[in-house]
Parts: structure tokens; sequence; C-alpha cells
């Protein structure tokens, strides 16, 4: 499935896997933070599912708020779309 929007000119296809690259993108520019290969995106609910891996010592509520931040905001900036983040803290490195 991809998002379509469209603009005055015509319209502009993002397909899941792209919006997906940068939800991955922006979870990992929070430090401690990994995502792990179950990850997906629903458009129709628009809901991300990331499954994240945690450095140890570190508080997991604080990085999984962090990288839903991360992930919401560039999600709107770069797309326009105001997405849930469902993060699952799946492993401790």
């Amino acid at each position: 499935m991809s998002l379509v929007i469209e603009a005055a000119a015509g319209s502009i296809t993002v397909p899941d896997s792209t919006l997906l690259a940068i939800a991955v993108a922006a979870a990992e520019r929070v430090e401690g933070v990994r995502v792990l290969r179950r990850r997906g995106i629903d458009l129709e609910e628009r809901v991300v599912r990331l499954a994240l891996a945690a450095r140890r010592g570190e508080s997991l509520l604080g990085l999984g708020q962090a990288a839903q931040n991360e992930v919401a905001e560039s999600l709107a900036a770069m797309c326009g779309i105001e997405a849930r983040v469902e993060i699952t803290i799946g492993e401790l490195e």
C-alpha cells in the first residue's frame, strides 16, 4: 500500500517501504536504540509498529518515548501525516 498525496500539479506517491525507512531512520537517531526486523505500517489506521533493541541500563520508557516522538515528527515533517507509533522493546543489548 502507498500513501498518495494529491497536489495542485498532480499526485505524489510514497510507498509504505519508504515510510518504514523514514520511521526506522528516525527511531535509530535515538541514542541507545536499534530497530529490529519486526516492523510494519498500516496506512489506513495511520499506525507504525516497531520492535526495538535498547541499551542495557537505559530507561526503557524514556527510550521508547524518544523513539515515538522522533518517528512521529519525521513522518509529519517529511510526508505530512500524523501517525501513532507503537513500540515494543524486544531485546536488551
